[in-house]
C-alpha cells in the first residue's frame, strides 16, 4: 500500500470518532434546547434529525471498517494464526478503538513491500 493510501485509510479509520463527537454535541445541544425552551415532542423530533444522520454514518463506517480490517488481518502474511485471531477478537470487542491501533501497528509502521521471501523472489 502506498503512503498516500495509508494516510487515506488512517483518516477513514478515525472518522467514527469524528461522527461520534458530532453526534454527542448535537445530542447535548438538543437537551439544552429542550431545557431552555420547553419544546413540544413534535418539534423535538425534527431537531434530532441531524443527530440521526450522524449516528447512521457512525454505524455504516464502523461496519465498513470492521469488514475491511478483518479481511486485511486474515490476508496479511506477516501475521501468524494466533495473532490473526487476537486481532479479530479485538475488532469485535473493542471495535472503534482497535481499528486505529491495528492501522498504526500493522499498516502504518509496516513497509510498503513484502520481504523477498514472501514476495516469491
Amino acid at each position: 500500500m502506498s503512503r498516500t493510501g495509508k494516510i487515506l485509510l488512517g483518516i477513514i479509520t478515525f472518522m467514527p470518532f469524528v461522527f461520534l463527537a458530532i453526534y454527542l454535541s448535537l445530542f447535548f445541544q438538543f437537551f439544552l434546547e429542550i431545557l431552555k425552551h420547553h419544546t413540544n415532542a413534535e418539534d423535538a423530533f425534527f431537531q434530532l434529525m441531524p443527530s440521526f444522520i450522524f449516528i447512521g454514518l457512525l454505524v455504516l463506517s464502523k461496519i465498513g471498517l470492521l469488514i475491511y480490517y478483518i479481511v486485511h488481518a486474515l490476508n496479511n502474511p506477516r501475521i501468524d494464526g494466533t495473532e490473526k485471531l487476537v486481532w479479530i477478537l479485538v475488532f469485535f470487542f473493542v471495535g472503534t478503538i482497535g481499528f486505529p491501533i491495528y492501522w498504526y501497528a500493522r499498516i502504518w509502521k509496516e513497509g510498503g513491500s513484502l520481504p523477498p521471501t514472501l514476495a516469491g523472489q
